[in-house]
């Protein structure tokens, strides 16, 4: 079954049944394949730690872990939470391609959609935006000093091109492993546009796969299957291909 009529299918299950594959529980099964012991994880946009609290278990004791998670209430709850796991990091921070302090949209009722800008919300009935000052850093800010970095994981509600864009040295040196949330409801509020992730990877050597595994070929296919059913991709440097597909194994 080719990548159009993969997405066909779920559209159809979306549509018609109201069904949905659990996407991050996907996403988390490829980071189990290919993470291991010792190594070297950001998750940025740790929101409530569903998947730090994994990454710090997969890593273990033996690795790193920094947390990046710019509202207060949930960095505070965090740092909790891990205070007693010495590998793990928590930042009180948003991380975009500027230094300074910022405005901050807090989408109370679904904190998960909160962001540097004001995305369009899923259920705008739910969300009470409010606005708070968040500090802002740069990615490349906190891989300075470090030689390893093995997958990135992110999610900032739109945010993501601009935290790239910034981290030259982080994708040039370092070339970790990444998946990425993009989807036009949150990257369209930053003015970006649906082949600017496309363009990013082929800048810094990287390819795409989606969230079920397929690797995307060209740009041509990007533009067909970017926004039409899910918003999470994995950017692969060109120089881990093989490696990359021996864990999750092929594309259905």
């Amino acid at each position: 079954m080719d990548i159009y009529s993969q997405q066909r299918f779920l559209i159809h299950l979306r549509d018609r049944f109201g069904i949905a594959p659990d996407y991050e529980k996907i996403l988390q099964e490829h980071y189990l394949r290919f993470l291991k012991a010792g190594d070297v994880v950001f998750d940025i946009g740790g929101n409530e730690g569903v998947h730090a609290t994994k990454l710090a278990e997969i890593v273990g004791a033996q690795g790193v872990l920094h947390v990046f998670e710019p509202i207060p209430d949930l960095a505070a709850a965090l740092q909790e939470r891990f205070a007693r796991q010495s590998h793990v990091t928590v930042h009180n921070v948003a991380l975009s391609n500027f230094h300074g302090q910022s405005e901050f949209v807090l989408a109370k009722g679904v904190l998960s959609e909160s962001g540097l800008k004001e995305r369009k919300f899923s259920n705008p009935a739910m969300v009470e935006p409010t606005r708070i000052q968040v500090q802002v850093e740069r990615l490349d800010d906190f891989t300075r000093d470090t030689d390893r970095l093995d997958y990135i994981k992110m999610d900032i509600e739109g945010g993501e091109l601009d935290c790239l864009s910034a981290a030259v040295d982080t994708l040039g040196r370092l070339r970790p492993v990444m998946s990425v949330e993009y989807g036009a409801e949150a990257y369209a509020a930053y003015g970006h546009r649906r082949g600017d992730l496309w363009d990013l990877c082929q800048r810094n050597r990287y390819a795409l796969f989606d969230i079920i595994g397929n690797r995307i070929p060209d740009a041509e296919v990007w533009d067909r299957v970017c926004d039409r059913v899910y918003w999470d991709y994995l950017c692969v440097p060109s120089e881990k291909l093989e490696w990359f597909v021996s864990r999750i194994g092929p594309g259905p």
